[in-house]
């Protein structure tokens, strides 16, 4: 399938599977060279960044990861997630992509703070 017949739907779908099974070299090749990446975090510019922020997440805190749905338009893409970290269990998260060409170019991250908020509640607690 070539990059001009290929859909946002199916970029998204096969990105998020990819990452969340620790595969970060597939998920990486639906991430354009120039991607700017919004994420709680702050900005992550360029591919080899955003390539070790994702692997940063994956190896060092994700247990799991649950893809929950995939909303798209002809240029756009929303993924819904859970994911079990080594830090909370069940933490939403949620990222729209704009795609061109095959490649997710801009992406905005955003994270469910609530299981971390709790987290500190239970650590207040003690």
């Amino acid at each position: 399938m070539t990059a001009a017949s290929i859909t946002a739907q199916q970029v998204a779908e096969r990105y998020a599977s990819a990452w969340t099974s620790g595969d970060i070299d597939t998920a990486m090749s639906y991430v354009a060279d120039d991607i700017v990446c919004e994420a709680p975090a702050g900005t992550i510019d360029g591919k080899v960044a955003y390539r070790e922020f994702t692997a940063t997440f994956v190896t060092r805190l994700l247990v799991t990861g649950h893809v929950i749905a995939v909303l798209s338009g002809d240029n756009s893409a929303s993924i819904l997630y859970t994911n079990d970290t080594k830090v909370v269990p069940g933490m939403r998260a949620m990222e729209h992509a704009d795609i061109e060409n095959g490649k997710i170019t801009h992406l905005v991250t955003v994270f469910d703070r609530l299981p971390f908020g709790r987290l500190k509640e239970s650590h207040h607690a003690r």
